[in-house]
């Protein structure tokens, strides 16, 4: 990854996406923050505005999609069951030493009651399950799609920006670049400024 210092007040960009070069249509606010002081502690944040495509932007806002997605599905025979156990755990841990013959028996009326149930609402919730499973599978297959539709074999990056601001000290500004070609232009953009 490119990593370009530049000593300047003004910076020009390429008019080109920073992640396949193609011509932006957008941009994006990359942004730095540092903090200075013990006592009183001041922040201040720099910005610059990157071009960016649509294509770009949306397939990164897929994959970060791709990432937090889950196919995951809970079945109701799992709550059941659950919630059968709590019972018995609570029925048989809150009588008296005297009492233990009562908890048995009170602790197996619950866990039959338990079982009877989890086998009377199986289907019902075997439906419910497999149902939200294809759901799901079908959001996942969608998300590919859509990611595979914007995607180009230009991009630099396909889950993160492709500029990054490492941040500044007095008039020099550290950027890190994923697309090579793009830290070529605006090396070329800013002649005289980048060190």
């Amino acid at each position: 990854m490119p990593i370009v210092q530049i000593s300047a007040r003004i910076i020009r960009w390429p008019e080109v996406c920073a992640c396949c070069c193609r011509p932006a249509d957008t941009t994006i606010l990359v942004t730095a923050t540092r903090t200075k002081g013990k006592r009183v502690i001041q922040t201040e944040s720099k910005s610059w505005h990157v071009p960016y495509c649509s294509n770009c932007l949306e397939h990164i806002k897929v994959v970060q999609e791709l990432k937090q997605f889950s196919t995951a599905v809970g079945h109701g025979s799992s709550l059941i069951a659950l919630c059968g156990l709590i019972v018995a755990i609570i029925i048989y841990t809150s009588l008296d030493d005297n009492e233990t013959s009562l908890a048995k028996v009170m602790t197996g009326l619950v866990v039959l009651a338990t079982i009877g149930l989890i086998l009377m609402t199986y289907p019902y919730f075997q439906r419910i399950y497999e149902e939200e499973k294809a759901t799901r599978e079908a959001e996942k297959q969608n998300l590919e799609q859509r990611l595979h539709m914007y995607r180009c074999s230009n991009c630099a990056t396909l889950d993160v920006l492709a500029v990054e601001y490492n941040g500044w000290y007095g008039t020099v500004h550290e950027f890190s670049f994923a697309n090579e070609e793009f830290a070529k232009l605006f090396k070329n953009m800013n002649k005289g400024k980048c060190l």
